[in-house]
C-alpha cells in the first residue's frame, strides 16, 4: 500500500451515494460500494456492504493477493473458513488473508448484511462486472444467473478455490 498517495485524502460516502449492484445467484441481494478505486485517493482500500438474500450465500472462494476484513453488520448466518463453520451475528469479525477459502451463508429468515474491507482494491470491480446496476426505488429483480464469462471475471479479480 502506498501511504503517501493517500496522505491528506479523505472520503465520506452516504448510503444513497453508493455504487450499488444487484447480485446474481446464489447470493442474490446486492452490493453497495462505498470507497473504491475512483474515490479512495490511491489508498488501495475498497469497502462496502453486501446484502445477502434469505437463503443466499457467497460461494466459497479465496483471494490470491488481497486481505479481506468481513464484519457482520446485520442478521445471522454462518461463515465457513477453510472448512470450519463459525456463527455470524452482528459484530462477528473475520480477517481473511490471501489464499484463505471462505464462504458466507445466510441461513436466517432475514437478510444478512456484511461490511467488507479489502486491500488492495478490486472486489468492487467484480461486483460491477457480475451484477446489474441498482438505483434507488428499484424493485428487487427476479433471481438471475451469473454471466457466462464469470470464471474469467473471477480469475481477473484474483479469486481462486471457487466453489459451486
Amino acid at each position: 500500500m502506498n501511504i503517501e498517495a493517500a496522505r491528506g485524502h479523505s472520503v465520506v460516502v452516504q448510503m444513497e451515494e453508493a455504487l450499488s449492484y444487484w447480485q446474481p445467484l446464489p447470493a442474490n441481494g446486492y452490493s453497495d460500494i462505498m470507497a473504491h478505486q475512483g474515490n479512495n485517493g490511491g489508498s488501495e482500500i475498497s469497502t462496502g456492504f453486501q446484502t445477502i438474500a434469505v437463503g443466499g450465500r457467497v460461494r466459497a472462494h479465496s483471494h490470491v493477493g488481497q486481505v479481506e476484513l468481513q464484519i457482520c453488520f446485520r442478521g445471522v448466518g454462518q461463515v465457513v473458513i477453510d472448512g470450519e463453520i463459525h456463527p455470524l451475528s452482528p459484530g462477528t469479525t473475520c480477517l481473511l488473508g490471501p489464499d484463505v477459502r471462505h464462504e458466507i451463508i445466510n441461513s436466517s429468515d432475514d437478510v444478512l448484511v456484511m461490511l467488507w474491507v479489502i486491500a488492495p482494491s478490486g472486489l468492487e470491480t467484480f461486483f460491477q462486472q457480475i451484477g446489474r446496476l441498482r438505483k434507488p426505488g428499484d424493485s428487487e429483480p427476479e433471481p438471475f444467473e451469473r454471466p457466462k464469462n464469470v470464471e474469467t471475471i473471477e480469475r481477473q479479480s484474483g479469486f481462486r478455490n471457487i466453489g459451486s
